[in-house]
């Protein structure tokens, strides 16, 4: 878990608790669920490019509640990986994706 922080980024949550060393960081998903709209919107943002080439579009703005999901290099990614955790959540909307690298 992470405590957020007015302003902070992807990187500053990453940096604080810490990915696993399997993380594939090409593949971070942020995502915002929108309460009002009973949706949740998730983007794709590559961390990579940006400890490789430091490529920032990916270091996108955090909000409270947001939640990052970051699969396992190993192991295909699976859309209903991200539906599991957004029912977790109570999302009973729809998920949308957004994978523009930005919400």
């Amino acid at each position: 878990y992470y405590t957020f922080k007015p302003g902070d980024r992807v990187l500053d949550a990453l940096n604080s608790a810490g990915p696993t060393p399997d993380a594939d960081l090409s593949k971070v998903n942020v995502i915002r669920v929108d309460k009002a709209k009973n949706v949740a919107k998730m983007a794709r943002v590559d961390i990579q490019k940006f400890l490789t080439k430091g490529d920032m579009t990916g270091n996108v703005p955090l909000q409270p509640g947001d939640v990052l999901y970051i699969p396992d290099k190993h192991k295909s990614f699976s859309f209903q990986d991200v539906f599991g955790l957004a029912s977790g959540l109570s999302v009973l909307g729809t998920v949308k994706s957004l994978f523009t690298g930005g919400l």
